[in-house]
């Protein structure tokens, strides 16, 4: 299992995808800033093309 700290330093509140902060990788000790919640997803998720094409169109 993978552990993670997401440090959120802003968000806009009319767009919640609009976020800037910092996740940690607990095990390295790794860190990665990010600008957006896709951003956030790929940190944690990947890239989106290793993602099942149902999910990347919405519809998973």
């Amino acid at each position: 299992m993978d552990n993670y700290i997401i440090r959120i330093y802003r968000r806009e509140e009319n767009d919640p995808g609009n976020v800037t902060g910092i996740v940690e990788f607990v095990e390295t000790e790794r860190r990665e800033s990010f600008r957006s919640a896709e951003e956030l997803l790929e940190i944690l998720c990947g890239p989106k093309s290793k993602l099942p094409s149902t999910e990347r169109n919405g519809q998973g």
